[in-house]
């Protein structure tokens, strides 16, 4: 009596393999200490568009390393970031 070739391949496939992917007690432990030798290292993971009256340009700050500001134009119509002096220079 000959098994199909296909029937033989989807049987194999469903069956239960056993899973040897779980990670160790001291693998979870490094993995939630990540968070705490990350913080404070990561700058700008967050932006906020300020749109410019109702227009198609915003501007937002970013912080550099040493704490200071920097803020930057976007015109998205045109593809372009710049920098910019002072926030109030734009309204």
């Amino acid at each position: 009596m000959r098994i199909p070739t296909f029937s033989l391949t989807v049987a194999v496939a469903l069956s239960p393999v056993p899973v040897s992917a779980q990670g160790t007690k001291a693998d979870c432990d490094r993995a939630d200490g990540l968070r705490e030798l990350a913080t404070g290292k990561v700058i700008n993971e967050r932006l906020s568009p300020n749109w410019i009256d109702h227009g198609n340009q915003f501007w937002y700050r970013t912080k550099n390393a040493d704490g200071s500001s920097r803020f930057m134009l976007v015109d998205p119509e045109k593809g372009t970031r710049s920098d910019i002096e002072r926030r109030h220079s734009i309204r």
